[in-house]
């Protein structure tokens, strides 16, 4: 049987010069196999490897992360292949950026935007301009992809400029739609397209964006003219302090956080003067912000990964000469990693003695060395709430309320009743509902109940989409703004005692939003 808990992963990274320098791995956290690799380079690339990893195995599938996972390997195959052969190859290369070039494509409308899911009908502003910015850099990298798709999306951004939102209007959607209209601006500008008269409109009304608007427009003009002064007209943007971009991360629509935000002008940087000042500054947050594990969603992981391996590409970098053996506390069989003139060498995890280790340097200059751990936690995970609370109750048909470590009857049905509450509003929120291993989800259209799960059609008629696993029910819910109940119906399969996993939910977007429940114990199914 699988594990009653969620498999992890965990990483590390840091520099290193010649002399003794302490690694700790974390391996005792985890209970039987590990996968993962100890990484050292003469590049600080390398802290991009643990981003692409968690890109590479994000579990689920909105257009934006359809599209974060692709990306560095539609822009970055050569740099992510000099870090790591065995992280990418050609072949891993296409299968990745024509698997999501197809997912995005069945996720496009008659009009050109993009839905947020497979199956919605209504369009994602924000999420058509993201897409569109994708295929724009997929023609510039040679990737193949159906044309139409690309012509039908641009001709969506000119008719989104002139458009008005619909529906009630808050402040929070106007900033996000003068937003999104600054982001669309920047992707006509990268396709030859100058659009002067809406970036004069927009900067006019630059007090109703979020500070990911202020960027795209100085992208666009620094795009058109060829050079960075608009970008050099930000200052000391205030989008990296966190405060102004994350305090309405509840309500926008937008994705903006002041790492993903850095990331992305870091970037426009990278294409017009990479050696200036101010892009060292955005290399050195974005390096800080890797080391103190602060690249939470996919949408910063994919940005970092993108704006540090387009820098480091084109600014160039001076690289360390250094030899380094490596050696468990008991000085147990050294692993020798040289490194010297570009050569890199991983090395699997498993392989490691147990730390701490003690990397031992010679030679000048500085390595770089980055390490991650992914495999099924030894115990349970601490219970945490900050900004959302989850519970259940399990009962039979009749009503009857089933207590923890009560005996169940073997093929007997119960009824499970979540119930999520938010201290605030929150976005694109995902709850996973682990079962224990003794239980299936039964059909769930046998249940009278308006939000009981559409397996054919994989939504609830509130509009939120539920992906019906083996093992476990994952909720997406795209607006928590109030206590809401989700039911469902499993059934008790197979009989023995089995451990019920503890409840977790998290906002995709928001690191400061999340939950993560005491472990269930055990129930017995006779």
């Amino acid at each position: 049987m699988r594990s009653p808990f969620p498999v992890i992963t965990v990483s590390g990274s840091g520099f290193f010069e010649s002399g003794d320098t302490k690694i700790d791995v974390d391996k005792k956290s985890f209970a039987g196999g590990v996968s993962g690799k100890l990484i050292l380079a003469d590049t600080p690339l390398v802290d991009i490897t643990k981003a692409v990893n968690f890109l590479a195995n994000y579990p689920h599938g909105c257009l934006e992360q359809v599209i974060s996972s692709a990306w560095p390997f539609l822009v970055l195959p050569n740099a992510l292949s000099e870090i790591d052969p065995l992280l990418v190859n050609s072949d891993a290369v296409r299968l990745k950026t024509g698997r999501a070039i197809s997912r995005v494509q069945s996720m496009q409308l008659y009009d050109g935007s993009f839905v947020r899911w497979a199956g919605d009908a209504r369009p994602y502003n924000w999420g058509s301009v993201y897409a569109a910015h994708f295929l724009t850099e997929a023609r510039k990298a040679g990737v193949e992809y159906p044309e139409e798709m690309l012509r039908s999306s641009v001709n969506w951004l000119r008719q989104l400029l002139p458009s008005i939102p619909g529906g009630d209007v808050n402040k929070f959607r106007e900033m996000d739609d003068f937003t999104t209209k600054a982001y669309a601006v920047y992707v006509l500008a990268l396709n030859g397209e100058k659009p002067l008269g809406w970036i004069h409109y927009l900067k006019e009304n630059i007090q109703y964006m979020w500070p990911s608007g202020r960027i795209w427009l100085a992208g666009a003009e620094a795009v058109i003219d060829g050079r960075a002064d608009a970008l050099r007209g930000l200052g000391t943007f205030s989008g990296f302090d966190g405060d102004e971009a994350q305090a309405p991360e509840a309500l926008h629509e937008t994705l903006d956080s002041s790492v993903r935000n850095a990331a992305q002008l870091l970037s426009m940087w990278a294409e017009v003067e990479p050696r200036s000042v101010e892009a060292v500054k955005l290399v050195q947050f974005l390096l800080d912000s890797g080391r103190k594990n602060n690249w939470h969603s996919t949408q910063e992981n994919s940005a970092v990964a993108m704006a540090l391996g387009r820098y480091l590409l084109r600014a160039g970098y001076e690289k360390g000469q250094l030899e380094a053996t490596l050696s468990g506390p008991g000085g147990e069989e050294e692993k020798i990693l040289s490194f010297r003139s570009g050569e890199k060498k991983p090395v699997e995890v498993a392989a490691l003695p147990d730390s701490p280790l003690t990397l031992r340097a010679a030679g000048t200059g500085t390595g770089y060395y980055t390490w991650h751990v992914t495999g099924s936690p030894a115990a349970a995970p601490n219970p945490a709430a900050s900004g959302l609370n989850v519970s259940h109750i399990w009962e039979y048909g009749n009503g009857a309320r089933i207590e923890p470590g009560q005996d169940i009857p073997h093929g007997a049905k119960i009824f499970v009743t979540l119930m999520l509450t938010p201290m605030l509003p929150v976005r694109d929120v995902a709850v996973s509902y682990l079962l224990p291993a003794g239980m299936e989800i039964d059909n769930p259209r046998l249940i009278e109940n308006p939000r009981t799960i559409d397996e054919e059609h994989g939504r609830g008629q509130d509009g939120t989409r539920y992906d019906v696993r083996d093992d476990r029910l994952v909720i997406f819910i795209d607006d928590l703004t109030k206590e809401s109940s989700y039911r469902f119906v499993m059934r008790a399969v197979t009989r023995g005692s089995f451990a019920v996993p503890p409840l977790a939910a998290e906002a995709m977007y928001n690191s400061g939003v999340h939950f993560v429940g005491e472990s269930g114990g055990s129930v017995t199914i006779k």
